[in-house]
């Protein structure tokens, strides 16, 4: 693409980090320079009808694969400045930080803010910000403030909170973390760029006692510090008040919603206003699925539901969809676009059966097998059609 050959050519010639300008203004002209970037990234189209040739391209030429050390390197040369705060912030909002080109950057930026930025009135939103990635420097920045003696009330039962729901993350990606075959050249190119040193420490051997340390921890907040409000929105932190109702949602989680568990009850009113009951699905693979019309994930993977109803018509599964929307009317409109012609039940935001089931992200999806019993959760598509092409196999 011209426009990127040109863009870069002038990063490269015109840097503000080779100028030696004034390190605000650096920060400043390398974001009007990403978004510029951005923005003309932006128009690549992406659609489900892209081919794996398309996606890779686009995923390649994402200007934060350029940006993302400059930003790095920007904040190590004065780590302990407001501008190095502001760098590191950048970095670890990007994507996913599984690629090489950004784990080591990103891990970086943590070790930054927990070396010079911990004494930050925000250190509570930066403390929900480590769970959102897997990786040992956030939980060595969890860690590293829970040896401290000087935090306030506040910022240890956050601390705590973040520490207990990042070693569940880590639980939760080893428990999911199933090989799969595969021939899609886009999800083979993203395995290929994926970081030797990510996700070393996610491995069998390591889920019982991120476990075992996740209860403890949840016990602790919810003993110590259950009335801290929870002020900030942050994945794994939405629709909670307080750190006790975190705290409860997610020991609730460790004992009903872990494969291998009865998956709660799931009793309400579907869209057009007839009762529903999970329980009448027994003897039935049933994939439950959380969704609200924001979420771009969720409408994405609408197609792949309707494909996966058609193939299995007439054969011992169902489908049964929760939706999390601020309205009724809303929910309906949009599953009367999308065509979702399956069983889908309204919830309310942070409604009952999401809270049962402890929705904390959307796109949430859950299999059961015939006696009611978690089998899979979390999965997406490919991965998705093939877990239950496998629980079909000999129905």
């Amino acid at each position: 693409m011209r426009w990127l050959v040109a863009v870069v050519g002038t990063l490269c010639a015109m840097s503000p980090l080779a100028l030696g300008a004034d390190r605000a203004a650096q920060c400043d002209t390398l974001l009007r320079d990403y978004e510029a970037e951005a923005t003309e990234f932006r128009k690549i189209p992406s659609t489900n009808e892209s081919t794996a040739a398309e996606k890779i391209h686009r995923y390649e030429v994402w200007p934060g694969l350029r940006y993302i050390p400059l930003f790095i390197q920007l904040a190590a040369e004065k780590p302990d400045d407001e501008v190095a705060y502001r760098c590191c912030q950048w970095v670890i909002a990007r994507r996913s930080n599984e690629d090489r080109r950004i784990f080591a950057a990103e891990q970086k930026a943590w070790e930054i803010l927990g070396a010079f930025h911990t004494h930050r009135p925000d250190l509570p939103l930066i403390c929900l910000e480590a769970v959102d990635r897997r990786g040992p420097a956030q939980e060595r920045f969890l860690r590293g403030l829970l040896k401290r003696a000087d935090l306030s009330r506040q910022q240890r039962g956050y601390a705590t909170a973040a520490l207990a729901e990042l070693l569940a993350q880590n639980y939760e990606w080893i428990e999911l973390a199933q090989p799969y075959a595969t021939r899609d050249e886009f999800v083979l190119h993203l395995f290929r760029q994926r970081s030797p040193d990510w996700g070393k420490d996610l491995v069998p051997v390591n889920a019982p006692r991120f476990k075992a340390e996740s209860i403890r921890l949840f016990r602790e907040v919810l003993g110590d510090y259950a009335d801290i409000p929870v002020t900030a929105t942050a994945d794994y932190f939405e629709g909670v008040a307080n750190l006790g109702e975190k705290a409860k949602k997610s020991l609730h989680a460790w004992e009903h919603l872990t494969i291998g568990a009865a998956a709660p009850q799931l009793v309400g009113s579907d869209l057009g206003g007839n009762p529903f009951d999970l329980i009448q699905n027994r003897g039935r693979v049933v994939m439950v699925s959380f969704w609200f019309t924001g979420c771009p994930g969720c409408m994405h993977e609408i197609p792949c539901h309707q494909r996966l109803l058609e193939k299995y018509k007439g054969r011992p599964f169902a489908m049964v969809s929760v939706c999390t929307d601020e309205s009724l009317e809303k929910a309906k409109k949009t599953a009367a676009i999308k065509g979702m012609n399956w069983p889908c039940l309204f919830d309310g935001e942070n409604g009952p059966i999401a809270r049962e089931w402890n929705v904390m992200t959307s796109p949430a999806t859950y299999l059961l097998d015939e006696r009611g019993v978690i089998v899979a959760k979390l999965l997406h598509e490919e991965r998705l059609e093939q877990r239950i092409g496998d629980l079909m196999r000999d129905r």
